[in-house]
């Protein structure tokens, strides 16, 4: 029932992709009608260098103004309208740089990286190729199309787009924190932890990997080495909640609750709608006898996020079993029972077993026995949890609910 810790890993909140503002000079002949264009796009990029976006935009506008063929300018408005969240009108900009230059590997990657935003994976992923067919050596395209890869779980082709991008590019930390990512989810966490150890050489301050090398190390039961990271990288970056996250689960491994507790208490001073800090915080609180605060906890992640199956199971074990009286309530354990294991497809044997305990509870031993055999109907759990899972069979054929200690 303890997932959070595996659920942050697997969507890591860090920045994975190199979204590169790709601004272009001209090169080669200059007609002599786009004298006055070019010195505006230039313009635009020296104003884009001092932050001033906004002149940017106005500068490479007039630059379009006077030259609407000059693709390189529509190029850069549209990297900068991306820098400014205008997802729309960057990828329309993107377009027209195309259409007016079908070689500009840059608008293709710039275009890649509007349409991710956009939650266009599959559009994205098909710019960064088309980049990588006009550049080979492009290594952020590489790098970007492994990161798409690597959301969608495809570890081997995200793994070989890193390695692509590092070959050309030896010194990419992202590339390097991104492969340890991969390589993590695999559990190669030696090869996870060098890459970590690759990237922090390149850039020793990069936050993100102090905090993902730190949870490598929490897995391999080197708690000195992961609380030492997790520590380095707070001191870098206080204002992320994940390694909060993560440092609480160590401190919960460790039975250390109130430290555990402190920290999600400081992810959620980052970050109060953060659904694995509630759902984090009430499992602790579950162990500490804390019942009301637990609820309250689990009831609020679910509020967040109405689809959190774990945080709906562990609800529902917590109303069917608790050793308090006063927190039961096996109709409302049922509601959150059942609703977890719809949204698993009835597939995770732990969530119906909480199942089984809610009807229990609410007295239909029935259903509650019908529930435990399917439960232990999983092979893989019957092996693992089978003891434990038979003793709450037999006592739901007793016509008797269990509740913890």
């Amino acid at each position: 029932m303890d997932s959070y810790a595996s659920s942050l890993i697997a969507k890591p909140r860090f920045r994975l992709f190199a979204l590169i503002l790709l601004l272009i000079s001209a090169t080669g002949p200059i007609r002599a009608q786009t004298a006055g264009a070019l010195t505006l796009n230039e313009s635009g990029k020296s104003k884009y260098a001092s932050g001033d976006r906004q002149g940017a935009i106005a500068d490479f506008t007039k630059a379009i103004a006077i030259d609407p063929r000059y693709a390189m300018a529509y190029n850069n408005r549209g990297a900068i309208r991306e820098d400014l969240g205008d997802h729309d009108g960057a990828i329309a900009d993107f377009n027209r740089a195309i259409e007016l230059d079908p070689q500009l590997a840059k608008a293709y990657y710039n275009r890649g990286v509007s349409k991710k935003a956009r939650g266009d994976s599959d559009g994205a992923i098909s710019d960064y190729s088309k980049a990588l067919d006009l550049d080979p050596r492009y290594s952020s395209a590489y790098n970007n199309r492994g990161h798409l890869r690597l959301l969608r779980g495809e570890l081997e082709a995200a793994i070989e787009d890193f390695n692509k991008a590092i070959e050309i590019e030896p010194q990419f930390a992202l590339a390097y924190f991104n492969r340890g990512i991969a390589r993590g989810q695999q559990r190669d966490l030696d090869s996870a932890i060098a890459d970590f150890n690759k990237a922090l050489e390149i850039e020793p301050r990069q936050a993100a990997a102090y905090a993902n090398r730190g949870y490598a190390k929490q897995l391999q039961r080197d708690t000195a080495g992961a609380m030492a990271d997790y520590a380095r990288a707070l001191e870098l970056n206080p204002r992320e909640p994940d390694t909060y996250i993560k440092r609480a689960g160590l401190r919960h491994e460790q039975r250390n609750f109130r430290g555990a507790i402190a920290d999600f208490n400081a992810a959620l001073a980052v970050d109060p709608q953060n659904k694995f800090a509630f759902y984090g915080r009430a499992l602790v609180q579950n162990e500490m006898k804390d019942f009301a605060g637990a609820i309250a906890d689990h009831r609020k992640a679910i509020e967040i996020d109405p689809g959190y199956a774990d945080a709906h199971n562990a609800l529902a074990w917590l109303l069917s079993t608790s050793p308090r009286v006063q927190f039961r309530n096996g109709q409302d354990a049922i509601t959150h029972a059942q609703k977890a294991s719809d949204l698993t497809n009835g597939t995770q044997p732990e969530f119906l077993e909480t199942l089984a305990a809610a009807y229990a509870e609410s007295g239909n031993f029935d259903e509650a026995v019908k529930w435990q055999e399917k439960a232990l109907s999983f092979s893989d759990y019957a092996r693992t949890n089978g003891e434990w899972a038979r003793q709450r069979l037999a006592l739901y054929r007793q016509r008797k609910p269990y509740w913890e200690k």
